[in-house]
């Protein structure tokens, strides 16, 4: 509103009248600039929602997938502690085979 309507507003209808239109048109003007920021804030809300659900999307997956590469990586560490075991004891039983080992072993087996 510019000041010639609202002059011509008080000349029409007085001056309580004219601040009762006054504070009702701001009142309006008020109202539709809370609507209008509620709807920015739903929608930036609502977009920071779907940021965030798709973040812990992303981090299930990933943590999921190095659970399960760790779990596979233990499995492989077994099995090679288990092989690595095996081939000592055969080289063990290869060595106490040699006559030219033999009075070491002893030596070592009595320590």
């Amino acid at each position: 509103m510019d000041l010639a309507t609202i002059l011509e507003v008080v000349k029409q209808l007085g001056l309580p009248a004219a601040l009762l239109v006054l504070f009702v048109y701001l009142d309006m003007k008020r109202r539709a600039k809370d609507d209008k920021d509620r709807d920015n804030l739903i929608e930036r809300l609502s977009a920071l929602e779907e940021h965030q659900r798709t973040e812990l999307q992303q981090l299930v997956v990933m943590n999921t997938t190095a659970l399960q590469n760790h779990a596979d990586a233990s499995k492989e560490m077994t099995e090679t502690a288990r092989e690595q075991t095996q081939i000592h004891r055969q080289l063990i039983t290869a060595m106490r085979t040699r006559p030219c080992l033999e009075n070491t072993i002893n030596q070592i087996d009595g320590v």
